[in-house]
């Protein structure tokens, strides 16, 4: 846990450096933009990081465990040694239980999926241990809103966010390298970690890796006043660099830790530090430049962060935190990609809005677009401290009219093929006209009908959707491939219980045999709040289904996080 502790130091880092989940190669430049060259002792390029981010994030004001004024400096110091070492930095502070996990969700949303970037995640905060049931240990990070389990235990389960839940997040990087740090004291027995001796700069410093690093062990205090802190950005301005390379490891990074903190907080601390115990993910390492300029420990550097605040008589209070905002997406239609201010943040689908936090206040430019839909572009206000909400309505493009000939003396099943293949090229006028043909030169055709409704699926046109599927199962109940549609259909206008309906009609009569529908139920009844029933269905898809499971992993895991714990 971490405490305040006037006798000792007058300020707490607070961050729980429980990760240090090494995302990314080396730094030779203190631009995010240009890509960071890591070369080995004989100047050969075995590495290369495209881009840099860094999570800080600060729990100061807590409601009901001990206050920690010093995570407030410390979230300024270290955003400003991670920006010399050409890290794009985020900073959150004071979050609750919701807002801490989706600050970890949306990160990771935003800049994990690229192989080549490297990503840090810094915590200062309160950070404890609970005997489990079973026997073990289990760690946990507090957010503002966790009430202290000696008086509430369940509630403290409910709020605070357990070691399990950051290792789904570890795994679902993409990147190469993440590093996750935690200045604060718990259990980190849920990683398994794997300890490793430090290794020259080499290929194989670019293999994946996620490393982890903790200022101390369970029932351990960290003051306010942070030794972990301090050594920290002494490692990275060069004290870190053991072999003396040039580069700073994650290895070496977790030694140097270690030795420096047990030293200096004379054995109250034992910081814990190594790799996930995964053969795919414990064969790199984390990599610093130590070539940028060293930092004043005592104040934010003004120089290079004019908008930091000099530091006054108190400097505990007298840092002003930049003032940003969060947007809430919500689209209509299918694999829309983003972007803001001309940077990409990935894909989207239409059953569950996206949240993009901690955006700079002001006008930004917001585009989306699909293929085969016009797309949006516009100008969006960010307000400080405040939820702006976009609910966006593609539409498809409309080609020019068919020329009668074209479909002519076509008989209903070349029409049907015809819209099809136009479906699949997106040019849903098209294919939705000659679907309707189709469905004119024979009404009793359901595959007609079908196709018809897959079209103004796609097209985000649900309401007609379910007319034409609606029409498909009158005309033949056993016609399985309608279900699925007509039931997300259902889903994509709220209509959570017809959705339902239709899963369970399809599970009916494929005997219970079909993972589809089970993982469909799933995102229905999370979306819906029904969460013991979307339990059911994982419990269902783990034991029953579980390659299917894997191949659905990342959205599920998406989904789970989101709206499940």
């Amino acid at each position: 846990m971490r405490v305040f502790l006037n006798s000792m130091f007058s300020k707490h880092t607070g961050f729980l450096c429980l990760f240090f989940c090494i995302l990314a190669f080396s730094i030779n430049s203190s631009s995010v933009s240009a890509g960071i060259v890591i070369k080995d002792t004989s100047g050969k390029q075995v590495g290369l990081y495209q881009e840099s981010h860094a999570l800080v994030i600060g729990v100061s004001e807590y409601t009901d465990w001990p206050i920690l004024p010093g995570v407030k400096k410390d979230v300024q110091l270290v955003k400003a040694a991670l920006e010399a070492q050409g890290f794009e930095v985020e900073t959150v502070m004071d979050p609750d239980r919701k807002e801490l996990q989706n600050a970890y969700r949306h990160f990771i949303d935003r800049y994990g999926h690229n192989p080549d970037n490297r990503l840090l995640f810094y915590y200062a905060g309160h950070g404890h241990t609970l005997k489990l049931a079973y026997g073990g240990d289990m760690g946990y990070i507090v957010p503002k809103d966790a009430p202290n389990p000696n008086r509430d235990k369940n509630g403290f389960l409910r709020k605070a966010l357990d070691m399990e839940q950051m290792e789904v997040f570890a795994k679902r990087i993409e990147s190469k390298h993440a590093l996750f740090l935690f200045d604060s004291c718990f259990s980190g027995s849920i990683f398994a970690l794997s300890r490793a001796v430090p290794e020259n700069i080499s290929y194989k410093t670019s293999k994946p890796v996620r490393q982890f690093i903790t200022a101390g062990s369970a029932n351990e205090t960290v003051p306010d006043e942070s030794i972990f802190r301090h050594q920290f950005i002494s490692a990275l301005e060069g004290e870190g660099d053991l072999d003396k390379d040039g580069y700073v490891t994650g290895v070496e990074l977790g030694e140097f830790l270690q030795k420096k903190v047990v030293n200096y907080s004379q054995g109250s601390q034992h910081p814990q530090y190594g790799k996930i115990r995964n053969p795919h993910l414990d064969k790199g390492d984390f990599v610093f430049s130590i070539e940028s300029a060293k930092l004043d420990l005592t104040a934010p550097n003004t120089k290079k962060n004019p908008s930091f605040a000099p530091p006054t008589s108190q400097p505990k209070t007298s840092v002003q935190l930049d003032r940003k905002g969060d947007l809430q997406i919500s689209v209509n239609v299918h694999n829309v990609r983003v972007s803001i201010n001309g940077k990409e943040y990935g894909n989207m689908e239409p059953y569950f809005p996206e949240k993009y936090l901690g955006l700079p206040s002001g006008n930004l430019t917001l585009k989306v677009e699909s293929k085969g839909f016009e797309t949006i572009e516009k100008q969006i206000t960010i307000r400080g401290n405040e939820w702006t909400k976009e609910n966006l309505k593609l539409k498809f493009k409309k080609e020019p009219p068919l020329d009668p000939i074209y479909y002519q003396g076509l008989d209903t099943v070349e029409l049907i093929t015809q819209s099809s293949e136009f479906g699949d090229r997106m040019q849903f006028s098209t294919a939705i006209a000659l679907a309707r043909r189709a469905v004119a030169t024979d009404r009793n055709n359901h595959g007609a009908w079908w196709t018809l409704g897959v079209n103004y699926f796609w097209a985000g046109m649900y309401k007609e959707a379910l007319d034409a599927l609606n029409k498909t199962v009158q005309l033949n109940p056993e016609f399985l491939y309608s279900y699925w549609f007509l039931g997300m259909a259902h889903f994509a206008l709220n209509n959570f219980k017809k959705a339902e309906e239709t899963f369970k009609t399809k599970l009916e009569i494929d005997d219970g045999d079909d993972a589809g529908a089970y993982f469909s139920l799933f995102q229905i009844y999370a979306e819906s709040g029904q969460k013991e029933k979307a339990k059911r269905m994982h419990e269902i898809l783990t034991s029953r289904f579980p390659e299917y499971l894997e191949n659905k992993k990342r959205f599920f895991n998406f989904i789970y996080s989101a709206y499940l714990n």
